[in-house]
């Protein structure tokens, strides 16, 4: 029992701060705030060490992803705690959004113009991508409802690369390489993105990669030294990336492809916050009332998640009536 609530209590740390980086990608820190014209380092640099909230919960995802759980089983889940709570959501702010917003009054706000219900229609659910004003966030739980639809062949990938000569080495390496070649071409080899089927290539690899991870968390668990390189690497890479993406910005003020999740800078990042959490299990675990905390946190990160960009609105519109 005790192994589980341990496990239990570094996953839901490592959804915690995961929520967090997403709340804080979503902040929007533009590296040209002073409107200068030149790129802030320190905002650029704090956008990097937020930038991998998403890459934070497909690794998560990829933990249990390849359990032996029957196919039809998994899209029995995904039906009813994934895709009902989505359109429920949606169509909440879809009639709702404008007045929760304070933009329109509650009659404006739910008498909705014939051509919102076909670019729905259209968008929502043809292209299968968030046409929704308030939900385009949401394009996670679409790219995930992909994901788990490609379960058999995500797994196959994986036993695939795990199938070479120094297995689950190999394949991080494969796919490592794989992004840092992406990267170089600032995202035209492979044109990943946020949505469909470029969202959900990019994410398997982050699947993968929690999955393989996860597998070895044994031999992790409780070695601060690992703990510590971990944390090291996380900081290390997120500087590199930074300056990177300084470098990008002198080429294309609108050039900022090393700050997002489906990124070698990512991959690796995720790698040594793995390392940390799990490196440093004890201290999450050694306290039952932290235990507590840390779960119902965890557990309550998909409400706050969902609720936040009302929040994030109402924050904008009051900033830019300052401004």
């Amino acid at each position: 029992m005790s192994k589980i609530i341990k496990s239990d209590s570094c996953v839901e740390f490592l959804r915690i701060l995961g929520f967090l980086f997403v709340v804080g990608t979503h902040t929007k820190l533009s590296p040209f705030y002073n409107g200068s014209g030149d790129a802030s380092y320190t905002c650029t640099l704090i956008s990097c060490f937020f930038a991998d909230g998403v890459a934070v919960f497909w690794m998560i995802l990829g933990f249990f992803f390849f359990k032996d759980i029957s196919y039809p089983l998994r899209l029995k889940k995904l039906f009813f705690r994934i895709i009902i709570p989505m359109f429920v959501y949606t169509a909440i702010m879809f009639y709702l959004g404008d007045f929760l917003a304070g933009e329109k009054s509650f009659i404006e706000s739910v008498s909705q113009p014939l051509s919102a219900y076909k670019d729905f229609v259209k968008i929502g659910l043809l292209q299968w991508t968030p046409a929704v004003k308030y939900t385009g966030y949401l394009w996670y739980l679409y790219v995930y409802v992909i994901v788990v639809l490609l379960q058999p062949a995500i797994s196959g990938m994986k036993k695939a690369l795990s199938s070479f000569r120094y297995g689950n080495i190999s394949a991080l390496i494969v796919m490592l390489a794989i992004l840092v070649i992406n990267d170089i071409s600032l995202n035209k080899t492979f044109s990943f993105s946020h949505h469909t089927f470029g969202g959900a290539v990019a994410a398997s690899f982050f699947v993968i990669l929690g999955g393989i991870l996860y597998e070895n968390k044994e031999k992790i668990k409780g070695r601060w030294y690992l703990g510590i390189i971990g944390i090291a690497v996380f900081v290390a890479v997120n500087i590199l990336r930074s300056r990177i993406q300084m470098y990008c910005y002198t080429l294309d003020p609108i050039s900022d492809e090393p700050i997002y999740w489906f990124t070698s800078f990512a991959f690796i990042a995720l790698i040594g916050l793995f390392l940390f959490v799990f490196g440093f299990s004890k201290v999450f675990t050694s306290n039952k009332a932290g235990v507590a905390i840390i779960g119902h946190l965890g557990k309550c990160g998909l409400v706050a998640y969902l609720v936040h960009a009302i929040v994030m609105v109402d924050a904008t519109l009051k900033v830019d009536t300052e401004r």
